[in-house]
Order: structure tokens, then sequence, then C-alpha cells
């Protein structure tokens, strides 16, 4: 993925963060109610801010390489997750709760 592609909301639900995450770069974290979570990290720019209501489809970021000072990536690259039962508040979703997103796609 270039950097400076749309990134789409996966599904509609509310951005819960939108911001710097340390290691995962510019974040963007949309609670999708439920405890259904969302997250897409490594982006060059955010286009959406906290509180803000998504719908499925809409542009929420641009693609990128950001990583905070980690120098860890090496290319441009979407980091997407999806979290079951989470309950924080913050821009890392309890990993224990990652599910396979394969198991959510409708191709």
């Amino acid at each position: 993925m270039p950097i400076g592609e749309s990134v789409l909301a996966a599904d509609g639900g509310t951005v819960q963060y939108a911001g710097e995450a340390g290691g995962y770069g510019y974040t963007v974290v949309i609670d999708h109610g439920g405890g259904t979570k969302t997250r897409y990290s490594h982006l060059s720019e955010i286009l959406v801010s906290e509180g803000q209501g998504v719908n499925q489809g809409d542009a929420i970021a641009l693609s990128g390489n950001s990583d905070g000072n980690s120098d860890i990536s090496t290319g441009p690259h979407l980091d997407f997750g999806i979290y079951l039962n989470d309950p924080y508040d913050d821009y890392l979703p309890a990993s224990g709760n990652a599910v396979n997103p394969i198991d959510y796609l409708d191709f």
C-alpha cells in the first residue's frame, strides 16, 4: 500500500482514539459497539477526530509509514486489527482480544 492511499473504516462506529501511539505511529481506533473495535496504525495523516461518528467505507486516514521514534518500520503499510470485548479506552486494544480479520471479511 503506497503512502497517501485512503484508509477506509471497516464498519460504522465512533472514533475512540486518533493520534500518535508510540511505535504504532499515527493511529485510529474505532469503537463499533458491542465490544468490537478496529485499529488502523502507521498512518501518514489522520482525517477524523475523537468522538466523531463514521460510517463503513468513510475515509478515516491516509496510509503511511509512521512509527513514532522507534525506526522499526521500513516501508509503507497498514497495521489493521479487530478486537472483541476490549475493556480499554486507549489506543492499544487488548492484544489478547485480537481476532483473525479474515473471519470478518466478506469477499
